[in-house]
C-alpha cells in the first residue's frame, strides 16, 4: 500500500494512518504480510530490477515505511532504519475481516 506525505509524521501518528487503512479492507488469507510505502514508485521487492537505483541510493529504505504482520499481529515501522525501528502490536480487530 501507499501512504503519501506520512514520512514526516511521529511513529504513532504513522502507526494510526496504517491502522486505518487496515480497517478499510477485508482481510485476505491467513499468512500474508502487507508492505507501506511513502510512494508509489518504490513499490516492490527489493530484488526488483527497477529499484536497483533506489536501493543504491538510499531511497527505498527512506520510502518503506512499515510491515504488518498478520500471523503475529506486528506493525514494524521503519524495517530497515535500526535507530528509526519500532516494533508494535496491533489489536486483533485491526483488519475488518479478521
Amino acid at each position: 500500500m501507499v501512504c503519501p506525505a506520512v514520512t514526516e509524521m511521529s511513529n504513532p501518528e504513522i502507526a494510526q494512518v496504517i491502522t486505518t487503512l487496515l480497517t478499510q479492507r477485508d482481510a485476505p488469507a491467513d499468512g500474508y504480510s502487507i508492505s507501506f510505502f511513502s510512494r508509489e514508485d518504490m513499490v516492490g521487492y527489493k530484488t526488483e530490477s527497477h529499484l536497483a537505483e533506489y536501493l543504491t541510493s538510499g531511497e527505498w529504505r527512506e520510502a518503506y515505511l512499515g510491515e504488518y504482520d498478520a500471523d503475529s499481529g506486528e506493525l514494524t515501522l521503519w524495517p530497515l532504519i535500526p535507530d528509526k525501528r519500532v516494533v508494535r502490536d496491533l489489536p486483533t480487530t485491526a483488519y475488518s475481516g479478521r
